[in-house]
């Protein structure tokens, strides 16, 4: 078996040192560094006594000193103690070399070689320190030569000596090289098979989440829109409350999966935000109708104020400003027992200021310092008294960092808390089919046709014609892709509820057939119902044909507002 060139340098070296990349490299530069040293200085001592019959103190003690560190390594398994010896052993045959031979500071050439070393492998530090010696000493001897405190040289220096220094010095700075590139590569390779596992485990965590929301989402729709109806059924007060709470529970549960979807998705840097005219009134009103019933259970008042110099419609992205208020709200709220809760929007310096004011608990300074922070909660009894994940307040940070802006939080413990923000928000103007309350939900007009269901789970094709039924609209429901395209040719369809992941054809494949279509039957208004919350899906939905994308769970006012938006009608 050949040999490897370093096997013999590495039996000088500890096992430990060897087994780690870094200090191996390291290692390995320090013990051939005093290899090819002490072979320099033999040849070049052997080349003056054949010369001049002189063995120079400066060929003679560096090789011992060199040694010394070699062996220092070996038992002390330092090597940093070792690399400081080898390389003081150099500058001090640098120096004892230029006043033997009568103040020749071109010798510290050589220094060169010590300062790569020391930089390479003890740190900056130890770079500046051995130019300071150099310089040091460089002007030294050279001041002493000009005030003639050394005279000539003790020896004549052979021609054939000078070049083994300078090919010594060569093959020390080619070996110094080549440490460095081939640590270089190592590190390179090192980091592009880094980036590879990082690739494939965000690739990997993206179809997880993935496969993780279609499959919560799906049966959550199921629960939630089947509580929706049951509450509003009519049933004893006590079954009324049972279905309320199912309702309600379900809704923490799919908040739950949302915070931890959003906020995957804002640290994988795939949140892009969008600039759209919308209604800022209408976003803060719809914010503050959701939290009123809890509010109004815990007796607390929950107080909208918008200033009149505030424009209504503005630019910006509307479904994450609401998201970002709601958090703030709703947190709010959890914290009050009595009191107040309010929302306030005004001009501020730089945009449009939001202040959201309560009068709970407050916070203390050890607790505000990790206000922000992910899976983070006030502290322990928080999530026993009030559950959550503790990502609501990360998420909004993040939303309104992106937007430009910063959350800032005033509270004392026992005084309540204040939570502010200031956004840029450019005044716009409002498209006409986007102004109304947004309480208030369309009314379904007389369609011409039934409502065909397309969906390859039972329970989603019985919940959604329950909800319809309840909305008095006909329907039709079917489990696939092939069934949907017969029924579409056979029978009057207003419009199409299309699943977009089924076996066989899916979603996407049967909207472009139907788009295929020739006359009316191409035209024939789709809406999908996916059970994935990332915005790729929608975008994929809306390219294939599709004029609206309902995310499962779909609540009864989403639909009845969709059915009446997109289905024909007499």
């Amino acid at each position: 078996m050949a040999l490897r060139p370093t096997a013999w340098i590495d039996a000088t070296i500890p096992g430990e040192i060897l087994a780690d990349p870094h200090q191996r490299v390291r290692a390995r530069l320090v013990q051939s560094l005093f290899a090819l040293a002490s072979l320099g200085l033999i040849i070049a001592g052997v080349a003056r006594y054949v010369n001049s019959g002189v063995v120079l103190a400066s060929h003679i003690v560096p090789i011992a000193i060199f040694a010394l560190g070699a062996t220092l390594l070996k038992l002390t398994k330092s090597l940093r103690l070792a690399a400081v010896v080898v390389l003081s052993g150099g500058h001090l045959a640098l120096v004892s070399n230029a006043l033997e031979l009568g103040g020749l500071v071109v010798v510290f050439t050589w220094d060169t070689v010590l300062l790569a070393g020391a930089v390479y492998i003890l740190g900056p530090r130890a770079g500046v320190g051995i130019a300071a010696l150099t310089i040091a000493s460089a002007l030294g001897i050279a001041q002493a030569q000009e005030s003639g405190w050394i005279t000539t040289p003790l020896v004549a220096t052979p021609q054939f000596e000078l070049a083994v220094m300078v090919i010594n010095q060569l093959v020390v700075m080619m070996i110094f090289a080549g440490f460095y590139h081939l640590e270089n590569r190592r590190l390179a390779e090192r980091l592009e098979a880094a980036r590879q596992q990082a690739e494939a485990s965000n690739r990997a965590k993206s179809v997880f989440l993935a496969t993780m929301s279609h499959e919560i989402r799906t049966p959550m729709n199921g629960v939630i829109a089947s509580a929706d109806l049951l509450r509003r059924g009519d049933l004893a007060e006590e079954e009324r409350g049972l279905a309320e709470i199912v309702f309600t529970s379900g809704e923490a549960l799919l908040s739950v999966l949302n915070d931890i979807l959003d906020f995957s998705k804002i640290e994988a840097g795939e949140v892009e935000l969008e600039a759209i005219p919308f209604s800022l009134a209408e976003c803060a009103s719809s914010v503050v109708h959701l939290q009123t019933a809890r509010a109004r259970a815990k007796n607390v008042a929950l107080q909208l104020s918008i200033d009149p110099r505030v424009p209504d419609a503005v630019l910006g992205d509307g479904p994450r400003l609401r998201q970002v208020l709601h958090n703030l709200v709703s947190n709010a709220v959890k914290f009050t027992a009595q009191g107040h809760v309010r929302l306030e929007i005004t001009m501020g310096d730089g945009g449009i200021a939001f202040a959201i004011s309560d009068t709970g608990v407050g916070l203390s300074e050890e607790q505000r310092s990790r206000l922000f922070l992910p899976f983070s909660q006030a502290d322990a009894s928080v999530h026993r008294t009030h559950g959550g994940t503790g990502l609501g307040l990360a998420i909004s940070q993040r939303l309104v960092q992106a937007m430009g802006g910063k959350i800032e939080v005033e509270s004392a413990p026992g005084e309540g808390s204040t939570f502010r923000c200031e956004v840029a928000l450019p005044a716009a103007t409002l498209p006409a089919e986007l102004r109304g309350p947004a309480t208030e939900s369309r009314e379904i007009p007389n369609l011409d046709g039934v409502v065909l269901i397309v969906d390859d789970n039972q329970i989603n094709r019985r919940v959604a014609e329950k909800m319809l039924g309840h909305l008095a609209v006909p329907t039709l429901a079917v489990d696939s892709g092939e069934a949907a395209l017969r029924a579409l040719e056979s029978d009057a369809i207003a419009l199409v509820l299309m699943d977009r992941q089924m076996p066989g054809l899916d979603g996407l494949e049967t909207t472009r057939r139907i788009r295929a279509l020739s006359g009316d039957l191409g035209a024939t208004p789709i809406v999908g119902l996916t059970a994935s919350a990332f915005a790729e899906e929608i975008a994929a939905c809306v390219e294939a044909g599709m004029q609206e994308v309902l995310a499962k769970p779909v609540t009864l006012r989403a639909l009845q507002d969709a059915v009446a938006r997109w289905a024909k009608h007499s």
